[in-house]
């Protein structure tokens, strides 16, 4: 399933960039597809496994955090729901609980890098607030800092916020439990990370509410959201050199000229390639088994 599919009998109420929605009732069905987003646009070029690895790698982090907060996973396999639903389809679906999600990235940065080294650079702050001096990129942080955003359009960055902000748009009470919730899992997902031979750089959460209550929605620490290095890749200056995410893609656009504006270019196969052997390595590595084999296109 390179490219989205219909499933028999269901039409979805909602299409995103990388996802279909499909409306169960008491549930959604969310399933994702191998196109990869950057910049706000969805490639044009599938990743092979992409929707299978970030959906199954959500679910092994949403199994595992639960007890440091909710997530929507209602723990459904979806051909249990879903009749007829084809193997290769389920295996890239997510039966979720209906939550509504919030406006805001919660993004928590372990390393600089990124944006944050961008700004550091340029102003010795990282996402407007205080940093250590005469660090360089790569480094880590004295803690890791929570830093949210609001989402730009495609080609735009981000719009940092202070936490001052952030409660003037949820409240003080979700602010705070927000902030709590990602250090919580930042530091947890870390140290995991850290056992297997994985640097987790930075990540990014998306909250909603369900029944008042601030629970997790979207994917979780996955290869799109999240900058995992691999720890063995270390130079002498101490930047490490290997990534196992999305922006292994990124930044062969980025070199290639393009940053969101206009129609996004084809990846070349040797790109693709090893996009989707990166992607496999992170779940492999992070999870322990590799994933279930499969037939061609699923």
């Amino acid at each position: 399933m390179t490219m989205r599919q219909p499933i028999p009998g269901l039409v979805p109420s909602h299409r995103g960039k990388t996802r279909d929605v499909y409306d169960l009732g008491e549930h959604l069905l969310i399933v994702t597809s191998d196109r990869l987003s950057a910049f706000g646009s969805a490639l044009p070029t599938p990743i092979p496994q992409r929707g299978r690895i970030v959906t199954q790698l959500s679910a092994f982090w949403f199994a595992r955090t639960a007890s440091i907060v909710p997530n929507h996973d209602a723990d459904i396999a979806a051909a249990e729901i879903v009749e007829g639903i084809e193997p290769r389809v389920a295996a890239r679906s997510i039966v979720a609980h209906r939550a509504e999600p919030l406006p805001v990235r919660a993004v928590v940065r372990g390393y600089l890098t990124g944006s944050a080294w961008a700004e550091y650079k340029e102003t010795g702050k990282v996402c407007g607030a205080e940093a250590p001096r005469n660090y360089h990129r790569g480094n880590q942080l004295p803690e890791p800092m929570f830093t949210p955003s609001l989402p730009g359009r495609p080609g735009e960055r981000p719009t940092n916020l202070k936490f001052k902000e952030l409660v003037e748009l949820l409240g003080r009470s979700d602010a705070v439990a927000m902030a709590d919730a990602s250090i919580a899992l930042y530091r947890f997902a870390s140290d995991l990370a850290a056992a297997r031979g994985i640097v987790l750089a930075d990540t990014e959460f998306q909250f909603g509410r369900r029944d008042g209550a601030l629970i997790l929605v979207g994917e979780l620490l996955t290869p799109d959201c999240t900058r995992f290095w691999d720890a063995g890749s270390r130079d002498l200056a101490g930047v490490y050199r290997r990534s196992l995410d999305r922006f292994f893609v990124r930044d062969w656009l980025v070199a290639n000229g393009w940053t969101g504006r206009g129609t996004a270019p084809d990846l070349p196969g040797e790109v693709v390639t090893e996009a989707s052997l990166r992607y496999r390595e992170a779940f492999k590595r992070l999870t322990g088994p590799p994933l279930p084999s499969c037939s061609p296109g699923a």
